[in-house]
């Protein structure tokens, strides 16, 4: 009966021992595991937000180039067009002026010579 008695609380014991360390041993990995997701989650998310930024940050500048050189163009185009509306206008009041001068002349000389006759 004694050694029953001293085999059930030896073993009662092994068993609260391996139990409190399963659990001990349990519970540590679990936190290590909850660490190490929670790092990598961490890196995970800094790298997209990394990303994101970067991503934008060439969206910004691609978006301002290509808007400096459709402003570049438009303005290039414009003064060109102006320039050439402005060649266009002077050379049609030179063309309108020496016609005015032609026939100025022509009817002056014709009023002349009747006059004279």
């Amino acid at each position: 009966a004694f050694v029953g008695l001293v085999g059930e609380s030896v073993g009662t014991f092994v068993g609260l021992v391996g139990f409190v360390v399963g659990e001990s041993v349990g519970a540590f990995v679990g936190l290590v595991g909850l660490t190490v997701g929670e790092s990598v989650g961490a890196f995970v998310g800094f790298v997209g937000e990394s990303v994101g930024a970067l991503v934008g940050l060439v969206g910004f500048v691609v978006g301002a180039s290509v808007g400096a050189f459709v402003g570049l163009v438009g303005l290039t185009v414009g003064e060109a067009v102006g320039a050439f509306v402005g060649l266009v206008g002077e050379s049609v009041g030179a063309l309108v002026g020496f016609v005015g001068l032609v026939v100025g002349e022509s009817v002056g000389a014709f009023v002349g010579f009747v006059g004279l006759t």
